[in-house]
């Protein structure tokens, strides 16, 4: 997988991730372009592109190398995969979105959701009771942009 682009986690794209989280801009160094950036909507029936879209989850354990700092100390350089998901629902006390909002905590899961008969079609799965057709949900906090 080259660095910058998504990948789906499975054969259905559930899920978009990138190796790196930090969107390149004009002016910030990163490790993703803006435009690798995909996430799908929140009914799971369309893919939403950017990060002002979709925010990033570390996957947990997914650290591996992908450098060697030069000089003596050849330490090793790591990063890690991270899924994009939604801010659709991002609601705090700045506004609405990801331009106001951004997670302060994940709780997952809470429990399990159905595919809706779109999200079958665009995630190519046989019925919405496919037992691959139902997700964890997260539970979102979110605050006001610091940043």
């Amino acid at each position: 997988m080259a660095r910058s682009t998504p990948t789906c986690n499975t054969d259905t794209c559930d899920v978009y991730q990138t190796l790196g989280h930090i969107v390149m801009t004009t002016t910030t160094e990163g490790n993703i372009r803006d435009v690798d950036v995909q996430c799908l909507n929140s009914t799971r029936t369309k893919v939403l592109f950017g990060s002002a879209n979709c925010y990033p989850v570390k996957i947990e354990g997914s650290m591996i190398r992908v450098g060697t700092q030069a000089g003596a100390s050849g330490l090793a350089i790591n990063d890690y995969f991270y899924n994009w998901l939604t801010g659709e629902a991002a609601s705090c006390t700045a506004g609405l979105g990801l331009t106001n909002c951004e997670y302060d905590v994940l709780t997952m899961p809470v429990g399990n959701t159905a595919c809706t008969s779109s999200g079958v079609t665009t995630l190519r799965y046989d019925s919405a009771t496919d037992t691959m057709c139902t997700t964890n949900i997260l539970s979102v906090t979110w605050k006001d942009k610091t940043t």
